[in-house]
Parts: structure tokens; C-alpha cells; sequence
């Protein structure tokens, strides 16, 4: 949980990538919790899909949105410039995990099989 520096609202932080458990609550119940969570980020109603055009901008705030790009492109090449503008890190709510609790967990590498990435357009639509 962290606070939006700009507009106060409290937001969750949490991806299948790197979210491992939540602090001080039993394993089981972090799992089912975070599963819950996951499952959220693919409702098709929370979603913004973009349809992309010959020089379209798009931009969003890194602090209250999670993004993901869908392989839906090809054949033609994916292009993106990544610009990060200065401003204030968002608050957390908690002490921040130290280097010595994160050793502790194994970070996979990215799956493309894992049911809990982001699905492809021809994959929502079949």
C-alpha cells in the first residue's frame, strides 16, 4: 500500500512478477489474498486497451496504474521510447523490506505460459 504524493489517494503495489506475500499476515492467507489480487488485473472491465495509429502518444502515471504490453502487433515491429519525468516517489505505508528479507525469495523468469501475464487480444477474443 502507498500513498499517491500527488493526489493523496492510497493505491496497492502488488504484480505476479514481484509480489511475493504480504507483511505480516499467514502465508495462506497472503496467497489467496494476492491470487485475488492477480485475477483483478485481467478483468477485461478494468482494463485500457489501446488501438495504436501512426504517431499516437500515450501516457500514464507509473504510480497508480499497472501496465503491460500484448504481443498483438506482428507482423509489423514494436517501437517505444520510455521517458521517466522527475517527481516525488510514492509514500509507502510500511518500513520497506530489506535487501536481507528479499533474498530469501527466488524471482522466476518471465513465463509466457504463466496464466497470470497479461493475455494477447487474439487470446480474449477465441
Amino acid at each position: 500500500m502507498v500513498t499517491h504524493p500527488g493526489t493523496q489517494k492510497k493505491t496497492l503495489f502488488v504484480n505476479p512478477h514481484y509480489t511475493r506475500y504480504i507483511k505480516n499476515m499467514d502465508q495462506r492467507d497472503s496467497d489467496a489474498l494476492l491470487a485475488q489480487l492477480f485475477n483483478a488485473t485481467s478483468v477485461l472491465e478494468y482494463q485500457y486497451r489501446h488501438q495504436w495509429k501512426p504517431k499516437m502518444l500515450v501516457m500514464w502515471d507509473n504510480r497508480s496504474v499497472q501496465h503491460a504490453a500484448v504481443h498483438d502487433y506482428y507482423p509489423h515491429h514494436r517501437y517505444m521510447e520510455r521517458i521517466t519525468v522527475g517527481g516525488d516517489k510514492p509514500i509507502s505505508e510500511t518500513e520497506p523490506t530489506t535487501v536481507e528479507q528479499l533474498r530469501k525469495f527466488k524471482v522466476p523468469t518471465y513465463d509466457q505460459n504463466d496464466s497470470r501475464r497479461a493475455k494477447r487480444q487474439f487470446e480474449i477474443e477465441s
